[in-house]
């Protein structure tokens, strides 16, 4: 059985608060029927720099919480983080040519990978690279990944973000990733990029080493829908679940106006998921 989370990235969205106001989390989960939650490491935390990769918040104005202060804020929950987002960031950094960006890049992905360890997460998805990077080295990338993550005892999931190298595809990049992560790696497939570059069928190839599945997408009368394209994210989820996929599965909805959105979204995977195993 599946377990069904969801992103932490959104929820304060639906009380109307700023997305960064991590502390109004546990309330709107709690009226979610779910197993656990997707723990977001947002950039508008960092204490020093703004985020590097777009955002709607206001750095300035955004609460900066410290590793200790989410560390207990989780374990006075009852969140159940099974996943963690790591710092979207992180790609960023160490695609950067400047050996300070990428000193900070390796020192954030040791934060997030000790707090994981520290919330008991069984999973870490990770944005290997820069989207905006017209040059990517991937193996150099996943080295200097892994020379951090060796040190802990659970699994990175790469996430299939958008690439601007136009020398790679995404599923080159999976290819590539396949023959070199060690066993317990695997990858984060968001339907949502697959609808962007229309490549679900090839991606879903890899589904021995998909370890989370986002399913990113507005809610409407009609479902729900990518943000971008027009790929069918039901018929998606589906279908991996037909390839006897057992992992997670996890919500990231994007613009929710109340906690509604979150249930009727929910509800509409829960419902996917429970036909699959009929």
């Amino acid at each position: 059985m599946n377990d069904i989370l969801v992103s932490t990235g959104t929820i304060p969205l639906a009380t109307k608060d700023n997305f960064s106001d991590y502390y109004v989390i546990e309330s709107i989960c709690s009226q979610l029927d779910i197993d656990g939650v997707e723990f977001v490491i947002l950039p508008e935390w960092d204490q020093d720099n703004r985020p590097l990769t777009p955002t709607s918040a206001k750095w300035s104005e955004s609460i900066k919480p410290s590793h200790d202060e989410l560390l207990s804020y989780i374990k006075n929950t009852k969140l159940n983080p099974k996943v963690i987002h790591c710092n979207r960031d992180i790609g960023n950094y160490l695609c950067s040519n400047k050996e300070d960006m990428v000193t900070k890049g390796l020192r954030i992905l040791d934060e997030n990978l000790l707090f994981a360890k520290e919330i008991h997460a069984n999973v870490a998805v990770l944005h290997l690279w820069d989207t905006y990077s017209n040059k990517i080295d991937i193996e150099k990338l996943f080295n200097m990944v892994f020379s951090v993550g060796k040190k802990y005892d659970f699994s990175l999931a790469i996430e299939n973000i958008p690439i601007s190298d136009k020398s790679l595809s995404q599923k080159a990049i999976w290819e590539m990733l396949e023959s070199i992560m060690p066993p317990n790696y695997g990858f984060t497939l968001d339907l949502n990029w697959c609808s962007l570059y229309n490549n679900f069928n090839e991606l879903i190839l890899y589904h021995k080493r998909i370890l989370n599945v986002h399913v990113q997408g507005n809610i409407s009368a009609s479902g729900l829908r990518p943000r971008v394209g027009d790929l069918n994210l039901m018929d998606c989820l589906k279908t991996i679940l037909l390839h006897g996929y057992q992992g997670y599965i996890t919500l990231e909805l994007c613009n929710p106006k109340e906690v509604k959105d979150f249930v009727e979204a929910i509800k509409l995977i829960k419902n996917e998921v429970s036909k699959c195993i009929k």
